[in-house]
């Protein structure tokens, strides 16, 4: 290491089988901000309608995904430790996406439709 220059280091992560992804998407869903401003964010990161649910969740490493897929059509993915929930059309492609209902900083975050368009 150089002299004054520090190692920049990771937050400790309190949920070992927590991806950094699903903590940054996190960051990104629980301030509060809009939701076209959280859709603009969540591109920055790689997340956008369009992607394959397949992809994203490799990329991201995220691997807590559930659902009930009895249904016909598009299936709404909810995770245990990102609060994103995309519901992937039958093409396996990310169409839609939703902020899960979640306690965070001492504050309880209600579902929210992010978009894109209108619920």
């Amino acid at each position: 290491m150089l002299k004054g220059k520090k190692k920049k280091e990771e937050p400790e992560q309190l949920d070992p089988y927590r991806s950094p992804m699903a903590d940054r998407i996190n960051a990104v869903l629980y301030p509060g901000s809009k939701p076209a401003r959280m859709m603009e964010n969540l591109a920055l990161l790689g997340v956008t309608p369009g992607k394959g649910f397949d992809d994203f969740k490799e990329e991201t490493k995220i691997d807590d995904w559930f659902a009930d897929e009895s249904q016909a059509g598009p299936i709404r993915y909810t995770s245990l430790t990102c609060g994103l929930s995309p519901l992937v059309g039958e093409n396996g492609k990310l169409l839609r996406f939703y902020r899960n209902r979640k306690y965070v900083d001492g504050k309880t975050h209600p579902e929210l439709f992010i978009g894109p368009g209108r619920e």
